[in-house]
């Protein structure tokens, strides 16, 4: 039983200290929340705007892209809390590292290019995301079409290919944009990564579709994008 408390111990510092700082977040987003948005509303009648990744957005948008993260980090907080209550070590074997509480598995593949490759139609949907990514020093090509992503990838390898799943091509919306680039890709390329950033409606209808195309992340998680991204280490 003592052994058991003794290995149990840094496991579960390990798992509070990574629910530490977006508990901190969610806790004054929650507290002035309220103030906020006023602050928000305030901004866009008076037609405020801020530039984040290249692309110019107003406060509204930029407080609408930071909501959805935190709805998303409080998904992902649930059910890293819940892990860290059933959390026993088996001591039969091992510990594998993609099993570690935090998720901290860092093992990186070797790269082959250089920088990321985003395709979405909207890229100021992603602003937060590519200014995260330019300040940790990664360079960020975006580009708004399957068309337009396969030409840049005939003059360039990328390390990560990051795409969403509908936008308009040519003129017309495609459904399953994402999946349709995705076997482009893997026609010629079996090994750059590629990861499809969508909404939750589209992933659900085209998800697995995207897997079975050569996906290797599928996913409407800022937060699953995030390790991603530092798994590749480009964070």
């Amino acid at each position: 039983m003592t052994a058991t408390i003794v290995r149990l111990v840094p496991q579960t510092i390990l798992a509070v200290a990574t629910l530490l700082w977006p508990l901190i977040v969610v806790v004054v987003l929650v507290v002035f929340g309220r103030s906020l948005l006023r602050l928000l509303s305030s901004a866009e009648r008076r037609g405020l705007t801020v530039k984040f990744g290249g692309y110019e957005i107003s406060l509204r948008e930029l407080g609408e892209q930071q909501w959805s993260a935190v709805d998303d980090l409080r998904r992902q907080l649930s059910a890293l809390e819940g892990r860290v209550d059933r959390l026993a070590p088996d001591t039969s074997k091992p510990a594998r590292r993609e099993e570690s509480v935090a998720g901290l598995d860092v093992e990186r593949p070797p790269l082959g290019g250089t920088g990321v490759l985003w395709v979405d139609d909207e890229p100021k949907n992603n602003a937060l995301e590519i200014e995260r990514l330019e300040r940790s020093g990664v360079g960020v090509k975006t580009v708004k079409s399957t068309e337009e992503a396969m030409l840049a990838l005939s003059h360039h390898r990328f390390t990560l290919i990051i795409s969403d799943m509908t936008r308009q091509e040519a003129g017309r919306l495609v459904a399953d944009a994402g999946v349709q680039l995705i076997r482009h890709v893997r026609a010629d390329d079996a090994e750059t990564p590629i990861v499809i950033y969508a909404g939750r409606t589209g992933i659900q209808r085209y998800g697995s579709a995207a897997r079975e195309a050569g996906a290797n992340l599928v996913t409407a998680s800022a937060y699953e994008l995030s390790r991603k991204l530092r798994q590749l280490g480009l964070q």
